[in-house]
């Protein structure tokens, strides 16, 4: 792990039906969350977000997934509380590009039943958000042209964004951080 825990990059937020979101770096902690929330993934959204028919969450994935160092990786997820509980009902990521200087590729994946409320599009900006404060300058996603709900995601965003044909059935999308993000 790299540095300390970065909870000032914690904020809760409302989405227009009203259910409240808290979004918050992962932790390694949350593993358990993690797998739960994979589990209930349909398998399309599973295909979609990691390109290929994952069954599980294999162990070497998920401490790769909860165990970023806050620097070369990020992770934010969104958490929903239900009664006592708390559900990750989403999580977005971004890694470093080690051969470009100033990129990261980000993913996002949200679970299905709490997809097409605006939850995508919340963790999104957040993400760029964070990128901005951590001098990123460009996030960069490969997206399947059958992604449907991801690309309205990114149209609700209101990001500037150019997309361009990257590969068979694959679109890159690149979010330049400094043209949309303002830091207050």
């Amino acid at each position: 792990m790299g540095r300390e825990y970065p909870a000032q990059y914690s904020k809760t937020s409302r989405l227009n039906d009203g259910t409240e979101i808290f979004l918050r770096p992962i932790k390694p902690t949350d593993d358990s969350l993690l797998v739960e929330m994979f589990n209930g993934l349909s398998k399309k959204t599973i295909q979609l977000r990691f390109f290929s028919t994952l069954k599980y969450m294999p162990k070497e994935q998920l401490e790769r997934f909860t165990r970023v160092d806050y620097e070369k990786q990020m992770a934010i997820v969104a958490l929903v509380r239900e009664g006592e509980r708390e559900w990750m009902v989403a999580v977005g990521r971004y890694t470093l590009d080690e051969k470009e200087e100033g990129a990261a590729e980000f993913a996002i994946v949200v679970q299905d039943a709490y997809q097409g409320r605006g939850i995508g599009t919340e963790v999104l900006w957040h993400l760029a958000h964070v990128a901005k404060l951590q001098n990123v300058r460009v996030i960069i996603g490969y997206i399947m042209d059958e992604n449907t709900r991801m690309f309205a995601v990114l149209k609700r965003s209101g990001l500037t964004m150019t997309r361009r044909h990257w590969d068979r059935g694959i679109t890159r999308v690149d979010i330049p951080i400094d043209e949309n993000v303002q830091i207050q």
